[in-house]
């Protein structure tokens, strides 16, 4: 069994980030914390960039915080429509959680790009930009909030989830009797 976090003794217990991300990863969500509400939004800003407002969010036990907004520019709209999904990419790499855009593909039928899910990084979404046919500027409207989404996202409401007790209740009632 493994055992943490305690005391090192003459170096006898060391600790790596994973340690600590495996441990809270038990019982935080992936998502964005909603505190404020406006908590890495994308929107609409000029010409073909939008912008991803300050906040923070937690995926597989790591932290992500942004103190100050950024500014992500799009490629320009093709042939046909596309969607861009703007992501907090947990990097192994560089070590670091920052924003990505996974560009799509243009089709008649757009539809939104695959996440990075694998051993290098780990994406959420917090947004699914449409990118018009032959697009020199993105309205809000062409912004699809996708920090709701708990396939795509998800939202950071609670730190410690409520567990079913039903089984528990069960054998409880069946001890006393009833």
């Amino acid at each position: 069994m493994l055992s943490s976090f305690f005391d090192s003794t003459n170096h006898d217990r060391l600790y790596s980030s994973a340690d600590f991300a495996a441990y809270f990863k038990q019982f935080i969500g992936n998502g964005v914390f909603y505190n404020p509400s406006s908590s890495l939004q994308v929107a609409a800003d000029s010409g073909l960039t939008v912008k991803v407002n300050v906040g923070s969010c937690f995926i597989n036990g790591y932290c992500g915080r942004m103190t100050a907004a950024e500014t992500v520019t799009l490629s320009e709209g093709g042939a046909a429509d596309r969607y861009d999904l703007i992501t907090a990419r947990l990097d192994f790499v560089a070590r670091d959680i920052h924003i990505e855009v996974i560009e799509g593909d243009a089709a008649e039928e757009a539809a939104y790009p695959e996440l990075v899910r694998n051993a290098s990084f780990y994406d959420i979404a917090l947004a699914a930009v449409k990118v018009p046919k032959n697009a020199i500027s993105i309205s809000q409207a062409d912004i699809t909030d996708t920090r709701f989404d708990t396939a795509l996202c998800g939202i950071v409401t609670g730190v410690v989830d409520t567990i079913d007790t039903s089984e528990l209740f069960a054998q409880y009632q069946a001890e006393i009797g009833r």
